[in-house]
């Protein structure tokens, strides 16, 4: 009974090529998103360490923000952006 079971569910090589490319590639998004969920986590609780006092906005993006919690998240968001993103060089 098992091995007839087992026989059906049997992937052939190629299928097997796909369920490993598709959980490396699981696996980076996930790592991804850890990582730029750690650096906003640090760059909220340390804003200083991402030189956001030195940012500006132009008054219609601030009035689009709606409020200073807004800008300043904006501002965090594009420096985990820069980083995660940037290239090694920034």
């Amino acid at each position: 009974m098992w091995k007839n079971s087992l026989d059906r569910i049997r992937l052939s090589a190629g299928h097997w090529n796909i369920l490993l490319q598709s959980a490396l590639i699981n696996g980076i998004a996930f790592l991804e998103l850890a990582v730029s969920r750690l650096l906003t986590h640090h760059l909220t609780n340390h804003p200083e360490s991402a030189r956001i006092g030195d940012k500006q906005l132009r008054l219609d993006e601030i009035r689009s923000l709606g409020s200073l919690e807004e800008a300043e998240k904006y501002l965090i968001d594009q420096e985990v952006e820069r980083l995660m993103f940037g290239g090694l060089a920034t």
